[in-house]
């Protein structure tokens, strides 16, 4: 699977365990996941516009405005923190 396989996992899990602790919704909690995938693949490959991309093309599906803006600072902030 290389690294992306785990670090997109452990993103979306942390984003699940957020969803969790705080009580979100159905909703609010995909996009926690959604982030999270993103989050683990930017900070995998230094690629903020990669994980945004594979976020909402695989995992999301659906787009709107929201999302994409959400996925985008989780996707910078992890490349920025990882860096």
């Amino acid at each position: 699977l290389g690294r992306e396989g785990p670090s997109i996992q452990l993103g979306a899990m942390t984003g699940k365990g957020i969803s969790k602790m705080l009580d979100r919704g159905k909703t609010e909690e995909k996009f926690l996941l959604t982030c999270g995938a993103s989050a683990g693949l930017s900070a995998a490959f230094h690629a903020p516009l990669a994980g945004v991309m594979f976020s909402l093309e695989e995992i999301h599906k659906n787009f709107s405005v929201s999302v994409l803006v959400s996925v985008m600072t989780s996707s910078i902030t992890a490349d920025y923190i990882s860096s």
